[in-house]
């Protein structure tokens, strides 16, 4: 058999093919890859379906719908769950001129968001599509994956550090912030190494190259000047077509742009952060399993010092759009009105009065 880059060598010198059918073959060669990976299941094809997108051969949607199945054939993998949050990226939508964002100031989902609005007309295009990647995990992830952490109520000690902890996660994220999600990772490809294939060259120069060698230099039009040019048209044209190669050789910096979004972060807290990412796009920023993790990594970080993996946790959710402080404001409430009514006991044990006779 021969390689993908012999293939494609032999193949530029058809005088059919150009740069448009040359896409197509390469849009066939990115379905079978689609098809492999889903199979493989490893992180060489995941590697080479993040070039496949980043030179626009796949979707979003399919890379997404990969990386989903990564994670179904091994939900306690931290690393799988990360994958997905980070190709899945922030959330809304800040594009001020679009004219299909929410309007509607006591919007549910948008007042959870940092900055911006949802585009929820698009977002429902998307999710009725037959091939989208959520169709599926929306449908049993739920009850298999999204388990709510049992988080203790707020107390007085929790409601007196919220200043102190909110400062340490803005502190952590103004640091991060020129850190971007996978979804804008391009993949840096290699240049191949040209070896002398002269060879396979045509050995009869063209009328054009005659009539370029013949302009360079009209007196001594040798054939050892036509055949210099004639090799350099041919490598520009061998090097333009292996330029459009699906894969192959790349080096792909992915590992370290999930190495600097989640700082080193223990699995427990990568999970966790990941899986609230996941939920917001799957099911919306109002799902009942928000409220619980976020509350539950907010005390264990309140108890812990410095910038903790509960604060790096949280500081992801923040860098993501998603406004942890909001739910915070509503702990705080419900503490606020608990305490009110406990006084209210105290102060009347009885919840009625008896009419004077």
């Amino acid at each position: 058999f021969l390689e993908w880059d012999e293939v494609i060598f032999l193949l530029s010198f058809r005088p059919l093919i150009n740069p448009g059918c040359f896409r197509k073959i390469c849009l066939l060669h990115a379905s079978h890859a689609m098809a492999w990976a889903s199979h493989d299941r490893s992180t060489d094809s995941l590697k080479i379906l993040s070039s496949c997108h980043n030179e626009g051969l796949i979707t979003k949607n399919q890379l997404l719908s990969f990386l989903s199945v990564l994670v179904e054939s091994d939900a306690t993998n931290a690393k799988c769950w990360v994958m997905l949050a980070c190709a899945l990226g922030p959330l809304g939508s800040k594009d001020i001129e679009c004219k299909d964002l929410c309007s509607d100031k006591n919007c549910a989902q948008c007042k959870r968001l940092g900055s911006g609005r949802f585009n929820h007309k698009k977002l429902k295009r998307l999710q009725n599509k037959d091939d989208w990647w959520g169709k599926d995990p929306s449908g049993w992830w739920e009850n298999l994956y999204f388990f709510i952490p049992q988080a203790d109520r707020f107390t007085k000690k929790d409601i007196d550090l919220i200043a102190t902890t909110t400062e340490r996660i803005q502190t952590y994220c103004r640091g991060r912030q020129h850190i971007s999600t996978l979804s804008g990772n391009k993949i840096k490809r290699v240049e191949h190494n040209f070896t002398d294939v002269s060879w396979m060259w045509p050995a009869e120069p063209s009328e054009e190259d005659e009539e370029d060698a013949q302009s360079s230099d009209s007196e001594s039009g040798s054939e050892s000047d036509i055949s210099s040019i004639t090799d350099n048209r041919n490598k520009n044209r061998v090097k333009k077509f292996l330029s459009l190669l699906p894969g192959g050789k790349v080096e792909d910096n992915s590992d370290a742009m999930v190495d600097a979004l989640f700082d080193n972060m223990d699995n427990e807290c990568s999970i966790l952060a990941s899986k609230v990412l996941v939920v917001c796009h799957l099911y919306g920023t109002d799902h009942t399993f928000l409220e619980g993790a976020i509350k539950y990594l907010w005390k264990t970080g309140q108890s812990e010092s410095g910038y903790s993996d509960s604060i790096k946790a949280l500081s992801f959710m923040v860098i993501q759009n998603l406004d942890i402080f909001s739910f915070i404001k509503d702990a705080r409430k419900e503490h606020n009105l608990r305490r009110r009514g406990n006084a209210a006991l105290h102060t009347d044990p009885f919840p009625f009065r008896f009419a004077a006779l």
